[in-house]
């Protein structure tokens, strides 16, 4: 037999290299200028949000450390001495505080009196309009300004200080029409212990226009501190964070009419009026405020139209503590600064590239498609895998060696995997999969719904049965139920003996968790019955089969050691729902749920409710329902048609609600009279018989006022 040639994997690809080498490139730089410009615009968006974030947190950080001098100032000593001259306790605190800040405009006192103690710094040049607006000496560091009520009228004192806290000038002394009590700052600090931000205002000393960070002291001083900051060193420090960054962005905090308050360029005000930001002259901020006005919240990255171009752009609110009117920031850069070269560079690689290409096009044609399908049919074949589809065997043939190699190596992983299926479900290992999770040990807390199973009488069942015939029943038994959980999407998390247990929401999302879990419930049932039935009529021993239902906020993840681990769901919900499962022999019912599944299921199901339970280890009584069965004409229907509750089923969950309304109010008579009429017309239902009893026994010895309607359970 003529053996056929193997081709090296290596040899054949360079040998196309070579013949397309051109074409190929311009392939990926095509492919590149798509990556690029769509990366681009994703970088900036990313690069805006997170300067965002950054400059909210660094101008939340310009007003902490006047906010931290509102608490400690006022734990300086004897710091509620009246002020009667510049040696005041307190301003050792504030004459550091403002050496180390230099951001500070001022830190004063303001005593409920309409006494008055402050501290204006001068060192530096920024505040020199604040020096001469007070007549300040030229070398003046800070001043000192006192406000005294001891006479008939306030009397107001300045002192003058230079370097090393010497006297430049004696005390200027003046009657004071300043009342600390009338200002936004003292009004505003009042009434609670918060420090609190003023809006933008003009400080009467100075003229400027800033913040005030207050506090109302408390304690013997009986006033308020407060702290300016001028909106000019705001904007300064939005400058120099503009600086900073490698791209033209510009930044610009804005109130709630989108009145500029500070910014990274120079903002028009006059006379403390703030100029609207269409008044910046940058078309990026005036889009991004727009844009946040039009949708009313803020935004992360968004790539708005301009006037001069596209811009993107983001807008975060400033925390609450500082200040109401002051809250937003707006990022926004000229998109052209972050993709206009890399875009032109491509435009001009993809232009020379198609030139090429049409030259070499039926060349790439024949090799690619000779080279590429056994590869395209290896990926499909691996992503099938992937997906635990293992049924369908491998017919693949190629002449080159790597390639032949990998067919069989795939082949072979495929029967691996095919084997080890057997041992793990293969749902949970696909869901798995599909939504990402990594394979070590941690977990999440989720909502999940849970479902238990149990096999009544099944201790003495296992002893009467052989092995053989034992494990031959419950393997068809445990794949009818299994198949009917799966169909609905759950995982099937464990077997303990002949229980099942089963989640859903995890590890895949799903909305309707809940109602999946209630599908599932009701097929399993029903198929349970059916396998009773065929096994009855062969003169087998049935399995009865109770169920339980849970919906609850669990830790749903990997458990276990990092060479070994389960993927599973822990919390208090899963001993809640085997709880539940077992008072079904209590209640007499088949399948209990929990007010938590029944609420959130919807309206396609058919219930009726059994009792208010507090089960043993539960601290929390719930309403408990037995699921009868689905509506017909109903979404659910058209998924479990088996399951669809007849007019006989309907009318009796109505009956039975109608006494069970009776039992709620207390009505004793009633009810008794209600349930047991319910049982003469429903022979066998345990729970009816329950209920007369119980009511029959509260007719005859009523509870007392505090009853709560909770049956409590000591035992599991």
């Amino acid at each position: 037999m003529r053996v056929r040639p193997r081709l090296s994997l290596q040899v054949t690809i360079l040998s196309l290299f070579l013949i397309i080498v051109v074409p190929l490139t311009a392939v990926i730089i095509v492919a590149n200028y798509r990556l690029a410009r769509e990366g681009a615009v994703d970088a900036a968006g990313s690069l805006v949000a997170e300067v965002s974030r950054t400059v909210t947190a660094e101008v939340e950080e310009l007003f902490q450390p006047a906010a931290n001098l509102t608490v400690l100032v006022p734990l300086a000593p004897t710091v509620a001495d009246v002020p009667a001259g510049a040696d005041h306790p307190a301003l050792a605190l504030m004459r550091g505080a403002v050496a180390h800040l230099p951001n500070i405009a001022s830190i004063y006192l303001g005593y409920e009196d309409g006494g008055f103690l402050r501290l204006i710094n001068f060192g530096d040049a920024r505040f020199d309009a604040a020096r001469r607006a007070v007549n300040g000496p030229e070398d003046a560091v800070y001043a000192v300004q006192v406000i005294s009520t001891a006479g008939a009228q306030p009397v107001e004192t300045w002192h003058f200080f230079g370097s090393e806290d010497t006297r430049l000038a004696p005390p200027m002394i003046r009657d004071s029409g300043y009342d600390p009590r009338t200002r936004p700052w003292f009004q505003a600090a009042t009434g609670h212990d918060a420090v609190v931000v003023t809006r933008p205002y003009v400080f009467s000393s100075s003229g400027e226009t800033g913040v005030t960070v207050s506090r109302r002291a408390g304690g013997q001083l009986g006033g308020v501190i407060g702290v300016d900051l001028t909106l000019a060193v705001v904007s300064e420090f939005l400058a120099d964070l503009k600086a900073q960054w490698a791209y033209p962005l510009e930044v610009a905090v804005f109130d709630d009419e989108g009145r500029v308050i500070a910014s990274s360029l120079p903002a028009p005000t006059t006379d403390g009026e703030f100029a609207p930001v269409d008044a910046l002259g940058d078309a990026g901020l005036s889009a991004a405020v727009a844009h946040y006005f039009e949708t009313g919240a803020p935004y992360d990255r968004a790539v708005l139209r301009t006037a001069r171009g596209r811009a993107v752009a983001a807008v975060h609110r400033l925390p609450l503590s500082l200040g109401e009117g002051v809250d937003t920031i707006a990022i926004a850069a000229p998109l052209e600064g972050f993709v206009g070269p890399l875009l032109r560079a491509s435009v001009q690689s993809v232009v020379l590239s198609l030139i090429v290409l049409l030259l070499t096009l039926p060349a790439i044609f024949f090799f690619s498609r000779r080279l590429s399908q056994p590869l395209r049919r290896l990926a499909a074949e691996a992503d099938r895998i992937r997906n635990f589809d293992l049924d369908e065997p491998l017919t693949l043939r190629s002449r080159i060696a790597e390639v032949r190699d990998l067919i069989h190596a795939t082949d072979l992983m495929k029967a691996t995997v095919s084997t080890f299926a057997k041992y793990v479900p293969r749902e949970l290992v696909r869901g798995i999969l599909q939504s990402d999770v990594t394979p070590e040990p941690g977990g999440e807390r989720r909502p999940v719904t849970l479902m238990i199973t149990d096999i009544e009488g099944f201790t003495p069942l296992s002893e009467q049965l052989a092995p053989e015939a034992l494990m031959h029943k419950m393997s068809a038994y445990l794949e009818t139920m299994v198949g009917a959980v799966l169909r609905q999407d759950g995982t099937v998390d464990k077997y303990v003996g002949d229980a099942i247990m089963a989640y859903w929401n995890a590890p895949a999302l799903q909305a309707d968790h809940a109602a999946r879990g209630c599908l599932a419930a009701l097929a399993c049932r029903d198929l349970s019955d059916a396998m009773n039935e065929a096994w009855a009529a062969k003169g087998e021993a049935e399995l009865y089969t109770r169920f339980g239902l849970h919906s609850g906020e669990c830790i749903v993840g990997n458990f276990g050691s990092s060479d070994r681990i389960d993927f599973t769901v822990v919390g208090a919900p899963v001993n809640l729902t085997s709880r539940l499962e077992g008072l079904n022999k209590h209640y007499g019912t088949q399948v209990l749920l929990s007010e938590a599944v029944r609420s959130v299921a919807g309206g396609d199901f058919v219930t009726r409710p059994v009792d208010i339970v507090l089960p043993a280890g539960a601290v929390k009584p719930i309403p408990v329902h037995e699921l009868l069965g689905v509506r017909a004409g109903t979404g659910a229907a058209e998924l479990v048609p088996d399951a669809v509750a007849g007019d006989d089923a309907i009318a009796r969950s109505d009956a039975w609600r109608d006494a069970y309304d009776l039992y709620l109010a207390r009505d004793w008579t009633a009810a008794r009279a209600a349930f047991e009429a319910y049982a003469a017309r429903y022979a066998g239902d345990t729970l009816a018989a329950l209920y007369v009893a119980r009511v029959s026994g509260f007719e005859a010895m009523p509870p007392h006022d505090g009853w709560d309607g909770v049956a409590r359970f000591d035992a599991k």
